[in-house]
């Protein structure tokens, strides 16, 4: 039973090191490993109430029991290691893994940073992808941006602001679908809205029946930034609600389309 702080900062070990975990009593630090280098390092047993501190440590490989899926507190901050425990763990709970680290890093003397750092997040989605599960690995990233924003304040209002809307409108580039998914439901929200209770008219002279296809048609033409419909040099609102959905529609196209270069822009950067 260790009821101290176990010390094992800068030790080296070229094989593979256990350590059983279940009866440390140390608190708030239960084990240093800060700087210590291994082959392998493995965690057995449940969590202690303290931490364990792998600080700018290093590892071919490192495992752990289920007890640290669920619970536990390990200090990340710059842990380096080039494969991780897969097996049984889920990605969720490797998210979890990460946002308790992120909170014990915080608490550990010296920890004065937000509550946020990307090393942790970037380190285990490397060791994903060096896995073959790039979409592990992409979940991992995602979840780092929404963690930076949620501990981002309020005083930069537009940066955060700015944010969410790309979180919401395509998961900072790691979730593209959403694009596609917001693009089908804005036109089909524009469509019915636009054929049976905002009916456009007719601008030039004459007349002409606003049809379901001339209703999409004109919904394209509104959401598409760089549309070559010409849509709307033909039809005009008829109303002041036609009026603010047809100004809301472009304003959504404008930002769905910003979000997506941004989006693009910062997966291109970061692979």
């Amino acid at each position: 039973v260790g009821h101290g702080t176990i010390d094992l900062a800068r030790s080296s070990v070229s094989g593979e090191f256990w350590m059983h975990t279940t009866e440390l009593k140390g608190y708030p630090k239960a084990v240093d490993l800060s700087n210590a280098q291994f082959t392998t390092v493995e965690l057995i047993g449940d969590p202690p109430p303290g931490f364990l501190d792998f600080t700018s440590a290093t590892a071919d490989f490192f495992k752990d029991s289920a007890g640290y899926w669920r619970g536990g507190d390990v200090i990340l901050d710059g842990f380096e290691y080039r494969s991780i425990e897969m097996k049984r763990v889920t990605v969720r709970q490797r998210e979890q893994w990460l946002s308790r680290a992120m909170q014990a890093s915080r608490r550990k003397p010296g920890g004065d940073h937000d509550g946020y750092l990307p090393q942790p997040y970037d380190q285990l989605a490397a060791a994903y992808r060096r896995a073959g599960d790039d979409a592990a690995a992409r979940r991992i990233q995602l979840a780092k941006y929404k963690r930076r924003n949620r501990v981002t304040s309020w005083r930069r209002w537009y940066s955060k602001l700015w944010n969410i809307v790309q979180d919401a409108a395509i998961g900072y580039g790691y979730r593209p679908l959403r694009a596609f998914l917001w693009l089908v439901g804005l036109l089909a929200l524009g469509i019915v809205l636009f054929r049976y209770f905002a009916t456009p008219i007719w601008i030039a002279s004459g007349h002409h029946t606003f049809t379901l296809s001339d209703s999409a048609g004109y919904t394209l033409d509104l959401l598409l930034p760089t549309s070559a419909l010409q849509e709307r040099n033909v039809w005009q609102s008829a109303n002041g609600l036609g009026e603010v959905a047809a100004a809301s529609l472009v304003v959504f196209g404008y930002l769905l389309t910003a979000t997506v270069f941004a989006a693009i822009a910062h997966v291109l950067q970061r692979e």
